[in-house]
């Protein structure tokens, strides 16, 4: 093979592993969006983990029952869970749940409609984006439903007809979304999700083809060299 023809085979397999570096594995990573240990304020951590492969994750606070609250946190660039009850911390009205998560309150809760009264109250209207829930009476019963993912693609989504509850099973990839999120625990509530695009990161394998292609570049610019150089000093000589 001639010098220049390696040197292009060296500089053509360069630029294909930098071009291919850039679908590389997602950096580990963990957000909390309460600023950490905020129990009155409902939150979610997310980001990527090493689940072995290194995958996306969401998990929300929660309301473990009316007093106690199942915080979620990040310990370094993993996401974690600790117990807490509400009134020990601060919060003598309980834990509660909204459209964005559970938290412990400090002001006295509203007062639920009358179980005398057929009611029904959808915390997020009909929004496959967002995990809510449908609360009421029907019959004097009280009802509370969570928004759920039920497969991996198909959201449950919760809706008021009226002051009736019904639910409708929506498959998320027809919606726009990526795939249903059921955000950290069994018991908590679902959505419609599309992840963030995850920030590139090298892998070992890439950076050992990339230190590979410089070499071989390398090696070629020198036999290039040595070659044209060899031959004028031969040349020199025979003068």
């Amino acid at each position: 093979m001639k010098n220049f023809e390696l040197l292009g085979l060296g500089a053509a397999f360069l630029v294909v592993l930098i071009t291919s570096s850039a679908s590389a594995t997602p950096a580990l990573s963990c957000n909390d969006s309460d600023g950490g240990f905020n129990y009155g304020l409902p939150g979610e951590v997310s980001g990527y983990w090493n689940s072995n492969p290194i995958s996306f994750f969401m998990w929300g606070d929660m309301c473990n029952n009316g007093v106690s609250l199942h915080e979620a946190y990040c310990n370094g660039t993993t996401p974690a869970y600790t117990d807490v009850y509400c009134a020990n911390v601060g919060y003598p009205y309980g834990c509660v749940t909204n459209q964005n998560g559970g938290y412990c309150q400090n002001i006295a809760p509203s007062v639920r409609p009358s179980p005398t009264t057929s009611s029904c109250i959808d915390t997020d209207g009909v929004n496959y984006a967002v995990r809510g829930y449908v609360e009421g009476y029907r019959n004097g019963v009280y009802f509370y439903y969570k928004d759920t993912c039920i497969t991996r693609s198909t959201l449950r989504e919760y809706k008021c007809v009226g002051n009736a509850y019904a639910s409708v099973n929506v498959n998320c990839q027809s919606a726009g979304y990526s795939y249903c999120l059921q955000t950290g625990h069994p018991a908590d509530s679902g959505a419609c999700y599309t992840p963030p695009a995850p920030a590139p990161t090298q892998s070992t394998d890439q950076t050992l083809l990339l230190v590979a292609g410089v070499l071989i570049v390398v090696f070629a610019i020198a036999w290039f060299a040595r070659g044209k150089f060899g031959k004028s000093a031969k040349h020199g000589r025979k003068k």
